[in-house]
Formats: C-alpha cells, sequence, structure tokens
C-alpha cells in the first residue's frame, strides 16, 4: 500500500519531452443501436480515432496534452455518422518539498452522442443531441507530515446539448457545475491506511420542453462526508471500506404551464431534501499474474436533472490477468439497483382512470398546454435495474502495435413511471492501437 508522498516520481526524475502521435482503429457490432425494447436495430461500426500526445517530466512536475478525433461510421444508419472532437491537459507542479499545485481541463463535442456508451446510464427515451462539454479543476496538495497529505480542489462542469427537432421526444437538460473537495489520508501503519473526505456540489439544471409536458429549472445541492479505511492483510489480500452521510437539497420548478384545477393545495415547486448512508466495500485478491476485484457500493445522488433523488445499489466483480507476457485477459460485471428517495411530481394524460366522475383516481385534475391533465405525486418515479459485463483480450504484438477483441453486454429494465429506456445491448469489438512515442530530449 504505501502512501504516496508528495513529490514522489517527480523529485528524481530528469527533464524528458515526448510527442506520441497514434492511432486506434476498431471495428464492432452493436446488437441495438438506439437501445430500444422492441424492434431494436443492429449495425457495423467503423471507429477511428486519431490522436497527439505530448508530455513533460522534470524535476519538479509534469504536464500532459492530449487531442483527437474519433469518426464514427455507421454501415446502414449513415444519419448517424460523426466525427467526436476533445482534448484534455493536466499539470502539476512542485514548489516546495511538501506543496504541489495541480490543475486539468477537458473541452469534448460529440454529434449524435451515444449517452450509454459514454457512460451515462440512465437515458430518457429520444434521439441522440449533440453535446459539448467542459471540465476544469485546480488545487493543491500538502504533506501535514511524512505520513499524511490533505489535498484541497475545486472545478466546474458543463453539459450544452444541441436537441434539434425534439418536438416528438424527451430532451436532455443543460447542465452546469460547481464542486470542491478536501480530502485527508494518513497512513497509520506499514498496512493501514485511513482518510476523511468532504465533497460539496452545486448541480444547475436547465428547463426542458416536449410536445406534452416539460420540467422546469432544477437545482440540486449535495453535501457529503466519509471515512475510509484500507488494509494489506496480506501480500495477497487487501481490502478497502468506505462509509459516511451524503445530503441532497433537490429544487424544481415544476413543470412548466401546469395548473392544478382542484384546490388541494398540491406543490407545484417542490423542494425536497434526502439524507441518506452512503458507502462502498471492495477486497482485492493480487498475485504475480491475476488481479481479482470483489465490490459493494450504496450512494444516494441527484437523479441527473429527473426532479427527484435517486438511492443506488451496486454489485460489481472484476478479473483482470497476465496470461503471457504480451497477451492479457479483462473481464468483468456488474448489477445495479436504482429508485427514487422522494416524492416526483409527475403528469399523465387524462383521463388516467375510467371510473365515472373520478377521471384523475387518486391525482388532481390539471390543466397543461390547453389540455386536461391527472398531476400528483409518486414515490416510485425511478425504479430500475441495470445489469453489465464485459470480456477483453489484448495482444501486445510490440512496442508500437496492440490488438484487442472486446465482449460487452447491457441490460436496462424500468418498473418507475419515469420512461427511462428499457433494453438489452450486445456489442463486439475488434481492434488495435499503434503508436509512435518520439523523445525530443
Amino acid at each position: 500500500m504505501g502512501l504516496l508522498l508528495l513529490g514522489a516520481g517527480t523529485a528524481q526524475a530528469r527533464k524528458h519531452l515526448r510527442v506520441t502521435p497514434g492511432i486506434d482503429v476498431r471495428q464492432q457490432f452493436d446488437s441495438n443501436i438506439n437501445y430500444r425494447e422492441h424492434d431494436p436495430e443492429s449495425d457495423v461500426v467503423t471507429v477511428i480515432t486519431p490522436t497527439l500526445e505530448l508530455s513533460y517530466e522534470g524535476e519538479r512536475g509534469y504536464a500532459k496534452a492530449k487531442m483527437g478525433l474519433r469518426s464514427r461510421s455507421y454501415w446502414r444508419n449513415s444519419e448517424l455518422n460523426a466525427v467526436d472532437r476533445f482534448g484534455q491537459l493536466d499539470l502539476e507542479r512542485l514548489l516546495s518539498p511538501r506543496l504541489a499545485v495541480m490543475a486539468s481541463g477537458r473541452l469534448a463535442f460529440y454529434p449524435n452522442r451515444d449517452a450509454v456508451e459514454d457512460g451515462s446510464g440512465q437515458e430518457l427515451i429520444g434521439d441522440r443531441p449533440d453535446y459539448f462539454r467542459q471540465d476544469f479543476s485546480g488545487g493543491f496538495r500538502y504533506a501535514l507530515d511524512p505520513l499524511s497529505t490533505l489535498t484541497v480542489a475545486a472545478g466546474s462542469h458543463s453539459v450544452d446539448y444541441d436537441q434539434g427537432d425534439s418536438s416528438n421526444r424527451f430532451s436532455q437538460r443543460d447542465l452546469n457545475t460547481i464542486e470542491a473537495s478536501a480530502v485527508y489520508v494518513r497512513q497509520v501503519s506499514e498496512r493501514d491506511e485511513a482518510g476523511l473526505s468532504l465533497r460539496f456540489s452545486r448541480d444547475d439544471f436547465d428547463e426542458v420542453r416536449t410536445s406534452f409536458a416539460g420540467t422546469g429549472e432544477e437545482t440540486n445541492r449535495t453535501v457529503s462526508a466519509v471515512l475510509h479505511w484500507a488494509r494489506e492483510w496480506t501480500r495477497v489480500w487487501s481490502s478497502r471500506v468506505a462509509a459516511g452521510a451524503r445530503s441532497v437539497r433537490l429544487e424544481d420548478d415544476g413543470i412548466p404551464g401546469l395548473v392544478v384545477l382542484s384546490s388541494s393545495g398540491l406543490d407545484l415547486s417542490p423542494t425536497d431534501t434526502s439524507f441518506g448512508f452512503i458507502g462502498n466495500l471492495e477486497v482485492t485478491r493480487r498475485t504475480k499474474r491475476t488481479v481479482t476485484t470483489l465490490g459493494y457500493s450504496k450512494q444516494t445522488t441527484p437523479s441527473s436533472g429527473y426532479g427527484s433523488t435517486v438511492g443506488a445499489d451496486t454489485v460489481s466483480v472484476g478479473f483482470t490477468a497476465r496470461l503471457t507476457d504480451r497477451l492479457g485477459l479483462d473481464a468483468g460485471g456488474f448489477a445495479q439497483q436504482y429508485e427514487s428517495l422522494g416524492d416526483t411530481l409527475g403528469v399523465v394524460r387524462f383521463p388516467y382512470n375510467p371510473t365515472p366522475g373520478r377521471p384523475c383516481g387518486p391525482l388532481e385534475l390539471g390543466a397543461l398546454n390547453s389540455q386536461l391533465v391527472c398531476v400528483g405525486l409518486t414515490d416510485d418515479a425511478i425504479d430500475a435495474t441495470v445489469l453489465g459485463a464485459h470480456f477483453q483480450l489484448g495482444w501486445r504484438v510490440n512496442g508500437h502495435w496492440r490488438t484487442f477483441l472486446r465482449y460487452t453486454f447491457r441490460d436496462q429494465t424500468s418498473e418507475g413511471e419515469r420512461p427511462l429506456s428499457e433494453y438489452t445491448n450486445h456489442r463486439v469489438m475488434l481492434g488495435f492501437r499503434y503508436a509512435i512515442p518520439i523523445d525530443l530530449f
């Protein structure tokens, strides 16, 4: 284990500047490119990603920059063809033997964004909007003594969607986030590490509309405190456990244009605060050629602008093996259950209940966009299960060439009232990576 003290790995490094042009080419079969439950459509996609990396390492720090393009060409669905652009920069500078500062920035533009492939997970039914993302962060790390460090960081994150024609679809929501964190870590003994992390974030979601209903502006404020303990039990076995609490305050402007016709006093701009336990447990077994990891995590998070707070329980397993000096194996899987923890304002079309005299059943009668609707609070707006697995064989041909074969599986089912996609997806990829590191000095 061992605490990574400030400056380790840079204080003894010589000045070194390297430029690395490279290209990644992969051919993949996708069984369900639109992530639909019924009438899934398959396609073959050619993905070509040229990149250019520049890295500098000196006695007091490092700098790394990377930029690239990613071309996605669909054999049958050419309307989804796109060229992504992305770039990133990471810096770290040692100001003194105990103090280092760091900064990072990332920009990305994804036309026809595949949100599931990019790792977003919970997806509304709809098309693929263009997507622009910015991430910036900075902070410092200070060695309080030879066995403990304090890291403080702050940053911002923004997502801007170009919806195009989404009049008959559910739209994604633009997002602006600010966040800050402080992490204290101490090497308690040769085998034990302990720490405390404090985090704050504020998410501001824009208003979004569809042909039937919309969602007003939403603000989520999240505060969390987590303690962790990591231990190397033997040379083979180690574990890490974390436990803490998270408070999520959600302020929702409700549904634009909605009017409740009954005198129920229903709050159309609900504010909800959820306080929950969060934590994770990870057990790792390491041998000379293999690493096996079992994990469980419990989280309480905002629902990415869906109007409620979500609790997520995840079980995961991972396995990597160095089969030979050039051949490697990577496999794993997860199961995740997430559901709303608080009431959510929801609208359904009128009539909701055919019972004479009670067209909305237990809900309230309302008006939206000159239409009668049924409106009320629900406690199961989001209730979904996600299963995933992957298997990859990678072969290092030589110092420049690498090739791989990968299979991924993902299945999402939903029982809540929010229209999350339900789908099953299989993906098979065959590709290679070629890079030429060029040392300038």
